[in-house]
């Protein structure tokens, strides 16, 4: 019995890289590792953006109880509402890496009553 032994390796970003026999187009599997890039960065920037927006208004608005946090975050609903730019970039990473996806990306204790807020305004928006 004869075998064919191929390594498989990780190149660390999840990709995985493995010799393959025989003539292959490997044209969609570059387009799909530019669109999961595009995807990521995305992601990045409209979690970026939103928590710029958290730490401007932290300075004005207290963050202790619940109901200073809904203020916030009413505060930052009315900002991407304002912003149609930063509206269609969060609504386009919503629809592609959902919601939860965008909310672990953005560090601030208002992150989970924002949430709320933005899957509601999402949903109103469709």
């Amino acid at each position: 019995m004869e075998t064919n032994s191929q390594k498989v390796t990780s190149n660390g970003n999840g990709n995985i890289i493995a010799p393959i026999a025989g003539d292959h187009n490997t044209n969609n599997i570059t387009q799909n590792n530019e669109f999961n890039e595009s995807k990521e960065k995305s992601l990045k920037e409209a979690a970026q953006e939103i928590q710029e927006l958290l730490e401007q208004l932290e300075k004005d608005y207290p963050t202790e109880t619940l109901t200073q946090k809904g203020k916030v975050a009413d505060e930052i609903i009315q900002k991407i509402d304002d912003n149609p730019t930063l509206k269609d970039k969060i609504i386009s990473v919503i629809q592609a890496m959902g919601i939860e996806a965008l909310m672990q990306s953005v560090n601030h204790p208002v992150v989970n009553v924002l949430k709320a807020g933005i899957e509601d305004y999402y949903k109103k928006s469709k």
